[in-house]
């Protein structure tokens, strides 16, 4: 089945285009900031990353349209305190809602990077979801 709740719109605010597929993502412009429904199929562990602001997290991890075998799966990478709070207890399984995510071209292959800081990652598993972005985040991270 198709993402839950996903409408082919641009958003009026902010310039987010809502996708009606992760798949979507690959079409997008370079930078295009974006809002998606995903099931989250894989959560790598958190690794440590040297940026140019210095040392950050930075976590890998799968979405996709649904969790059928087959289902396209594309990378969105997540850095900084999202990167520390969201992990595979958080995550792994559960379907998401994402809002700003950029797409990123990263060695010749599209993905997509972050969100918005606040609000950016709803968790939209059972009894409706609760939203969860930069300071209201769940504790311990996988």
């Amino acid at each position: 089945p198709k993402a839950r709740g996903a409408a082919a719109t641009r958003a009026p605010a902010g310039g987010i285009v809502q996708l009606t597929s992760v798949g979507e993502a690959l079409l997008q412009s370079v930078s295009t900031r974006v809002a998606f429904d995903a099931c989250v199929m894989d959560v790598a562990e958190q690794e440590e990353r040297t940026t140019r602001a210095g040392p950050m997290a930075m976590r890998h991890i799968w979405v996709a349209d649904g969790p059928e075998e087959g289902s396209p799966r594309i990378k969105w990478v997540l850095w900084g305190t999202q990167a520390e709070q969201y992990g595979r207890k958080q995550l792994q399984g559960l379907w998401v809602r994402v809002l700003g995510a950029s797409v990123k071209e990263w060695n010749g292959k599209r993905e997509l990077w972050g969100c918005v800081p606040e609000g950016g990652i709803e968790i939209l598993g059972g009894g409706g979801g609760s939203v969860l972005g930069g300071g209201g985040a769940p504790s311990a991270a996988a």
